[in-house]
């Protein structure tokens, strides 16, 4: 049985295709056969991350009935590349005799540990589809507003759509723990309080102007500096993923295909305005028609940056002791984090 892995996020640049990857390979390193497609279709940022361009796309088994072994692309023992391009787009408006095509396809398939799906971000209809169909959601947020707010909006979406799992959420580009705590929290808080849903921490990735130069030369960040703190955060993460086997269920590839496919042909309630998510977590909506376009941005600032302020002296971030106590875990030689621990004093907000 394989564990369906999607990740995403509600809003583009928060690195998501980075931990798609990074992670991917830490599993395959782990001793786990694994898959990673690329379904951010029109992009193919697995590719450029990799350096490579495949011959085949997912696109191809759809359209021309490549044999899906000609179009996985190996790239170290445990880890194959699925790309995926434009042909996600067309799985949506597939014929049934084009759909069993394509499900006999996928079946054949060999037999993976893992399938991670590197998503696009956002609520569009092949996003949700491939959550609800998966065994497990993986959430990338930083702490940007509009990342709170947008991926607020993708799990609003996915509880109207019947989605009743636990989204693990990864903090990315964080300063130090003390930092991802703050960030997770105010998330935490304000899907409790408004969403009938859970969320669990996951993990973090710290911040590291090295991401930036392993993309440049197209080389995954973990081949490039194996030895990084960030590259101990992956590890970390894959770990937990690995060892969280409470409640999670595998199955078989085609039943997972088969349920992704329906999703993507059936009527997904899609919410129009993701912005919303602003007045759900504060309780109160911007007024746009008193404001000018950047008042709003200042106004929707102040709203975050009271949350923040309210959760940190909740947590007793105010202390510099507990701040100069988190931010030594981080000077060790070995990345000693359990979010979970860490944010247990998140509950005492709730």
């Amino acid at each position: 049985m394989t564990r369906t892995i999607t990740i995403t996020s509600g809003k583009g640049g928060v690195g998501k295709t980075n931990l798609s990857l990074n992670l991917a390979l830490e599993l395959a390193r782990l001793g786990h056969p694994t898959c990673l497609f690329d379904a951010d279709f029109g992009t193919a940022n697995v590719n450029i991350l990799l350096g490579i361009s495949p011959r085949y796309d997912i696109k191809d088994a759809i359209m021309e009935g490549i044999r899906l072994e000609d179009i996985l692309v190996p790239e170290t023992n445990n880890l194959d590349i699925l790309p995926g391009s434009s042909g996600v787009e067309a799985m949506a408006n597939l014929k049934p005799e084009q759909m069993e095509g394509l499900l006999g396809s996928l079946a054949t398939m060999k037999a993976y540990d893992f399938l991670v799906i590197d998503t696009a971000a956002g609520i569009s209809k092949n996003v949700v589809s491939f959550c609800l169909a998966s065994s497990e959601v993986v959430l990338i947020i930083t702490h940007e507003p509009t990342s709170l707010t947008d991926a607020y909006a993708l799990l609003k979406v996915l509880g109207a759509n019947g989605y009743k799992g636990t989204a693990r959420v990864v903090v990315n580009r964080c300063q130090d723990s003390s930092h991802a705590r703050i960030t997770f929290a105010t998330f935490k808080n304000a899907v409790s309080k408004h969403l009938n849903l859970k969320v669990a921490a996951l993990g973090l990735v710290l911040e590291d102007s090295k991401m930036v130069e392993a993309i440049r030369l197209q080389e995954p960040f973990l081949h490039k500096f194996p030895d990084s703190q960030v590259a101990k955060c992956f590890h970390l993460i894959a770990s937990r993923l690995i060892e969280n086997k409470d409640g999670i269920a595998g199955a078989d590839l085609e039943s997972f295909w088969r349920s992704t496919l329906e999703a993507m042909s059936s009527t997904l309630h899609i919410p129009n305005s993701p912005r919303r998510a602003v007045k759900e977590i504060e309780g109160m909506a911007l007024s746009n028609n008193n404001e000018s376009s950047a008042d709003a941005v200042v106004t929707e600032l102040r709203l975050l940056r009271h949350t923040l302020e309210d959760i940190a002296d909740k947590l007793g971030q105010t202390r510099p002791t507990e701040t100069t106590k988190l931010g030594a875990q981080m000077a060790g030689p070995v990345l000693k984090l359990d979010l979970d621990e860490l944010l247990a004093g998140s509950k005492k907000s709730d």
